[in-house]
């Protein structure tokens, strides 16, 4: 647990050395083509619902009800030769079919802050910190008194040094061959079992290895927009040519000013989970309000 505490303080120390802010008199070169200086703030919230009843219906089927919330936010603030970008991702779902219990759909907390420091016209110095985890238990259905999952079990925190490139506007591709990558089970049972990687009873694991990120975003049309998001982690000491791999793909169709359509689709592989590719497919028409 020492090691693990001095890794991640001498990470976050090269993140703040290289992650101060500066006046404009006091940033190097210039920026003139830079657009737009200061603070750009937005986000998004949805919302979707579906219900189905039925009663003596010889069709077939089950009653069901579903519903599901997102909430995206993002800031970036630009000065000279200095870009900082956060964003917060947050969804929960839940559906009940027949008489089961309720059952959740979808869970995710994810936290991101990058910062850099621009030394060429499309390159940047950067420090990046990545948090994600779940809010409720989750279970290995249909048992629904197995917890295979909890609030910050698994909770994973990246704290990585490296390189921004952003080519044109929309792609950003980092990579960060120093990144020191935490998991975190805290629910004593689950780790007792030596669940996601952890070593049976410890509450932490730590890895040192090679961090990849590429995010892309494009407008297809006025109303359609398309975001892919690809994260890479090499293990330098287990497995290097095995990377952990998290893929995320959304595309939103709006219809009018507050309904919306959206498919996403999420891959995750990490041997240290399961040795196998976990795949979710979510599609969603609701309620949607942009900021």
């Amino acid at each position: 647990m020492r090691k693990i505490a001095l890794t991640f303080s001498a990470l976050f120390l090269f993140w703040s050395l290289g992650g101060q802010i500066v006046d404009q008199e006091d940033a190097p070169g210039p920026l003139d083509e830079e657009p737009g200086e200061g603070w750009i703030i937005g986000g998004s919230f949805s919302l979707g619902a579906s219900q189905v009843s039925l009663n003596n219906w010889m069709a077939g089927g089950e009653s069901s009800i579903a519903g599901n919330a997102v909430m995206n936010f993002a800031a970036e603030y630009r000065i000279r030769n200095v870009i900082w970008t956060s964003t917060v991702d947050i969804g929960y779902g839940i559906q009940r079919r027949g008489a089961e219990d309720i059952r959740k759909t979808d869970d995710r907390v994810h936290i991101l802050t990058k910062h850099g420091r621009r030394i060429s016209e499309n390159l940047y110095y950067s420090q990046l910190l990545d948090f994600r985890t779940q809010m409720t238990p989750g279970y290995d259905y249909p048992d629904d008194q197995t917890v295979i999952s909890n609030f910050l079990s698994p909770g994973y925190l990246v704290g990585a040094i490296g390189f921004d490139y952003r080519p044109i506007p929309n792609l950003a591709l980092f990579a960060g061959p120093a990144t020191g990558k935490l998991t975190m089970v805290m629910d004593q049972q689950l780790a007792n079992q030596g669940a996601f990687g952890v070593e049976p009873g410890e509450n932490y694991r730590f890895e040192f290895g090679g961090y990849i990120r590429a995010d892309y975003r494009i407008n297809l049309r006025e109303d359609i927009l398309l975001q892919a998001k690809l994260d890479l982690f090499s293990n330098y000491l287990q497995d290097p040519l095995i990377p952990d791999v998290n893929f995320e793909g959304l595309l939103i169709m709006s219809i009018t000013r507050f309904i919306s359509a959206s498919v996403g689709i999420h891959l995750i592989y990490d041997q240290d989970m399961i040795d196998v590719i976990q795949y979710k497919q979510l599609l969603t028409l609701g309620l949607s309000y942009n900021f």
